[in-house]
Order: structure tokens, then C-alpha cells, then sequence
């Protein structure tokens, strides 16, 4: 039995996200953390972890889970495109093997146009249940 991490589940986040042929036939490989490097290339989707806390039964034991919240952003330089990314994205976050759901929040699924970029984006917040051994 091993011990998983935070860094696992980055890395299962990624792989679960970039195993959809929809999604890499959209942004192909560009899924990063944040910041979005400059000048690359768009369309793109982008993620951060915004919060990690281990779970406790109501005896004090470890559940051997991790809280895991995040965000993630799905950019473009057009608004069709931004759009399309991020509801693949949404519908494929519903079929993870980690329990995965969509923070209540007045701004998931928002359009956001960043001036200075000149990109649209739309963005989600999650929290998923990950399990810290296997």
C-alpha cells in the first residue's frame, strides 16, 4: 500500500482531463497550472489548486481522503472556442473516478473577457474526495 499525495492527484486531475479525444482535439496538450505562460498557444485550459485538507471520520480517525478544491479555467482568443473547451472540460469533470463536484458559486461556468490578454475565458471551481493510499 502506498501513500498518495497532492501531487498525485495533480497528476491524475491532468490525466483524466487530457484523456478525453474531445477535449486534446481542442486544446491538445495545453492544460498548465497557473499563470498561463504569455504569448503561447490558445485555445488552452488552465487549473489551481485553491485548497487541500485531510478528511476526518466524526471519531477523529483518518478517512484516508483529501479534500482537494480547485479551479479551472478554460481561455481562447475567441468566444466560441473559450465556450466549447470549457463545456468539455465540465462534462468530462462529472465522469472522474475521484468523487468530483462543482463548488456552489455564483460564478462557475462564467465568461470573463481578460482586456490585456485580449482572451475569453470561463471558469469552474470543484472539490474532489481523493484517496490517499492505494
Amino acid at each position: 500500500m502506498s501513500t498518495l499525495t497532492l501531487v498525485d492527484f495533480v497528476a491524475a486531475l491532468k490525466s483524466h482531463v487530457l484523456g478525453d479525444n474531445s477535449i486534446t482535439a481542442l486544446i491538445g496538450e495545453r492544460f498548465t497550472p497557473i499563470p498561463i505562460p504569455e504569448g503561447q498557444t490558445k485555445p488552452r485550459a488552465s487549473y489551481a489548486v485553491t485548497g487541500c485538507v485531510p478528511q476526518t471520520s466524526l471519531d477523529g480517525d483518518d478517512d484516508g481522503l483529501l479534500e482537494v478544491r480547485y479551479q479551472i479555467d478554460a481561455w481562447a482568443g475567441t468566444f466560441a472556442e473559450a465556450l466549447a473547451a470549457a463545456e468539455a472540460i465540465r462534462l468530462r469533470m462529472q465522469a472522474a473516478s475521484f468523487k468530483t463536484v462543482p463548488i456552489p458559486d455564483e460564478d462557475n461556468g462564467r465568461h470573463l473577457y481578460e482586456f490585456e490578454a485580449k482572451l475569453h475565458r470561463f471558469h469552474w471551481r470543484y472539490a474532489s474526495h481523493f484517496p490517499t493510499t492505494s
